[in-house]
C-alpha cells in the first residue's frame, strides 16, 4: 500500500479553491474538523512521526440539505488510487461478513406495530476506537489556517483518525459487529428485539401496547449510553409516546425517511419518495430513462402497477436495438412520457403504514398469491 501523500495533497488544493468560492462552506468544513479533534475523533500528527504504515485518505464536503441533523460532512475515499496498479486502502482490507437484516423484512415488520417509532445512532461510527498501531493508514491532511486557505507547505496540517471512518469498507462490520456484541451481553428479550430491528445505526422498531413502548425506549436508551452512544433523533405517529422522549432526543420532523420510503408520522402514512426529472435538462435515450427507472424505490411492490411499465419500456428499447445515448423516436417519445406523469405523481399516493388490526388473542395467517401474464409475473 503506497504512501499516497501527494494524490491526498492535489486533492485537498481541488477541495479548497471549490471551497473558496464560498467562504460559509469553509468555515462550516472547519468547525467540522475542530469538532472532531475536540471529540479525540481525530488527532493532530507530525508528518514523519508514524506508529505503523502510512497511507493518506482524501476527503471532500458532502452536503446533505435535506437532513435534520448533520447538513455537512466530510466524505472519505478510501478507495482513491495513485495509479491503477498500486492498491487502495479499500482493497487492503476485509470487508467482514453482512450484518444487515433483510430489507423487506424490516419494512414489513415496521408495518406490523400499532405504536411505531424511530432513532438513530449518533455518530456511530465515530464511536468505535481503532488499535493505536493502525492509526496512521487513517492519516488526512487540512489547512491550518481557513482565514487563509492556501495550501502552501506551512498551512497544512496532517491528522490521523482515532475511530472507525465512514467510507471505509470494513467499517459497515465493524459497527454492526460492536452494536451485536453489547447487545447480545444484555441476553434479554429487549435486547433482541432490538437487535433484529437496527440497520445500519438506524433503529427503526415500535410495539403493540404503549406501555411496551415505553419500555423500549427507556431501556434502549440506556443499552446504547453503556456503549457510550447516544440514541438520538426519536421520531413517532404516537402524540402521547412523543411526550415521553427527552427534549434533547426528540426530533421535530414530521415527515422523514425511513428505508428508502417517505413516513408521514401526522398521518402514519408511507409512500414513495419524489421523483425528479427536470424536462429541459433531459434527453431521452436508453441511458437517461434506465437512470429514471431505477430511481423508483419500491422494494415491497407497493407501487409496481407504475413501475412496471418503465421495466417493460427498457425492455422494448432493447429489442429495438437502441444504443445507450441513442435518442428514441417521437412514437417512443410519447409513450415515455405517458410513463413520466405517473412518474411525477408517485409519491403524493400515501397508504396506510400499520396493517395488523389491534385485538387480544387474535392470530394471524399469512396468505400467499403469485400470478404471471405475458410481460411480468408477480407474488
Amino acid at each position: 500500500m503506497p504512501e499516497n501523500r501527494e494524490l491526498s495533497l492535489g486533492r485537498l488544493r481541488s477541495s479548497v479553491a471549490r471551497m473558496k468560492q464560498k467562504p460559509e462552506m469553509l468555515q462550516k468544513y472547519q468547525s467540522v474538523i475542530d469538532d472532531q479533534l475536540q471529540k479525540d475523533v481525530i488527532e493532530k500528527v507530525e508528518r514523519h512521526a508514524r506508529d505503523g504504515r502510512v497511507h493518506y485518505i482524501p476527503h471532500h464536503a458532502v452536503i446533505t440539505p435535506h437532513k435534520s441533523t448533520t447538513k455537512l460532512r466530510a466524505g472519505y475515499d478510501a478507495s482513491a488510487k495513485t495509479k491503477p496498479d498500486n492498491l487502495s486502502l479499500n482493497q487492503c482490507l476485509f470487508r467482514g461478513p453482512v450484518l444487515l437484516h433483510d430489507l423487506c423484512g424490516m419494512i414489513l415488520r415496521f408495518r406490523m406495530f400499532p405504536i411505531a417509532k424511530v432513532a438513530d445512532i449518533e455518530k456511530a461510527f465515530l464511536q468505535i476506537g481503532l488499535h493505536k498501531d493502525q492509526l496512521d493508514v487513517t492519516r488526512f491532511l487540512w489547512i491550518k489556517n481557513p482565514n487563509n486557505p492556501s495550501v502552501s507547505p506551512d498551512n497544512v496540517q496532517e491528522y490521523r483518525f482515532a475511530r472507525v471512518a465512514f467510507g471505509v469498507i470494513s467499517s459497515p462490520f465493524l459497527l454492526g459487529a460492536t452494536i451485536n456484541f453489547y447487545l447480545d451481553s444484555y441476553e434479554s428479550e429487549v435486547a433482541d428485539k432490538i437487535k433484529s430491528d437496527i440497520y445500519v445505526d438506524n433503529l427503526i422498531t415500535g410495539c403493540h401496547t404503549f406501555d411496551e413502548t415505553c419500555t423500549l425506549y427507556s431501556s434502549a436508551k440506556e443499552m446504547f449510553n453503556d456503549a457510550s452512544m447516544n440514541l438520538r433523533e426519536w421520531v413517532s405517529h404516537n402524540q402521547d409516546l412523543t411526550k415521553t422522549f427527552q427534549d434533547t432526543d426528540r426530533t421535530q420532523t414530521k415527515v422523514m425517511s425511513v428505508l428508502g420510503h417517505t413516513w408521514h408520522t401526522t398521518k402514519d402514512t408511507t409512500s414513495l419518495k419524489r421523483i425528479n426529472i427536470d424536462p429541459q435538462a433531459f434527453t431521452a435515450t436508453k441511458r437517461s430513462i434506465l437512470k429514471i427507472v431505477s430511481t423508483m424505490f419500491d422494494p415491497l411492490g407497493l407501487f409496481a402497477p407504475v413501475s412496471l411499465k418503465g421495466k417493460l419500456f427498457m425492455q422494448t428499447l432493447w429489442e429495438h436495438n437502441i444504443d445507450w445515448d441513442e435518442t428514441i423516436s417521437k412514437e417512443q417519445c410519447s409513450v415515455w412520457n405517458d410513463i413520466v406523469e405517473e412518474y411525477k405523481k408517485v409519491h403524493t399516493l400515501e397508504v396506510p403504514r400499520c396493517i395488523t388490526v389491534v385485538e387480544e388473542e387474535m392470530g394471524c395467517t399469512l396468505a400467499c398469491f403469485c400470478d404471471a401474464s405475458k410481460d411480468a409475473y408477480s407474488t
